[in-house]
């Protein structure tokens, strides 16, 4: 005596491990998709107030009396700060969407630009204070551009 099912009910159950396989494939992708949203929603904060703290060092140096005669100890303080600011931008790229990593990769090609096509990023040594004003703009640019995308996310 043998248990037998009839053929449209092993078809329907194909068809729904099929259908179930895709809506298995469905919410992984969207799992994802939130994790990495909820991700940059938690860093960005940090990252930006990072990032205004370095540009308000930055700016405390290039508007620091004591080190308008002192080009060296301006260089290296300067340096210090872009040094520190570098991996903070860095880590951001991999933050913001796609859309939005144009802002974060002007800012990296200016404080360290890559040494050939596939190189590695150098930090840069400034020659005047013209450029090192010029890393300043483009930093509180980059602080004004976060705050926006961190609005925009509230929306999300």
């Amino acid at each position: 005596m043998g248990f037998h099912i009839s053929q449209s009910i092993t078809d329907a159950a194909t068809i729904l491990t099929i259908i179930s396989f895709f809506m298995t494939l469905w919410v992984i992708r969207t799992t994802n998709f939130l994790k990495k949203k909820f991700k940059n929603k938690g860093r960005l904060p940090e990252i930006k107030t990072e990032i205004s703290q370095t540009t308000d060092k930055i700016f405390s140096i290039l508007t620091s009396r004591e080190l308008d005669n002192n080009w060296i100890e301006f260089n290296r303080r300067f340096s210090m700060e872009v040094k520190t600011c570098y991996p903070v931008i860095d880590n951001l790229l991999s933050k913001v969407e796609s859309d939005q990593k144009n802002a974060v990769i002007n800012i990296l090609d200016l404080i360290a630009p890559k040494t050939c096509f596939f190189g590695r990023r150098k930090v840069i040594e400034i020659s005047n204070k013209d450029k090192a004003w010029d890393i300043y703009q483009d930093l509180s640019s980059l602080t004004v551009h976060l705050d926006q995308i961190m609005k925009d996310m509230r929306w999300d």
